[in-house]
């Protein structure tokens, strides 16, 4: 992925172009930083454990069951209700990854 998409459609279309690949773990950003970044340690360390708590409770929640390219899988083919349900597809797959946690 290059940039950024607040829909799942760029994933379902990569998915699409490389079907045999083994697609295995979708992490989303859950807490997007609404400022320039700043590359020093105190400002980039707490966004780096930021990402390594979510991708332990990704990881986590995977061996429970959690398949976030299922939940694209179901985002993609019902996405009308799925936006009228959840909004967008960030707030489907938190709320799935919630109840893993």
């Amino acid at each position: 992925m290059t940039k950024a998409s607040s829909t799942g459609n760029s994933l379902t279309a990569a998915k699409r172009a490389y079907p045999d690949v083994e697609w295995r773990y979708l992490f989303l950003e859950q807490d997007a930083v609404d400022f320039p970044l700043d590359f020093r340690n105190e400002t980039t360390w707490p966004l780096q454990e930021q990402g390594r708590d979510l991708a332990k409770s990704v990881l986590e929640a995977t061996e429970q069951g959690f398949d976030g390219f299922l939940l694209l899988d179901n985002w993609s083919s019902n996405e009308t209700l799925m936006r009228q349900t959840y909004g967008s597809f960030g707030a489907y797959y938190t709320s799935v990854l919630d109840t893993f946690r």
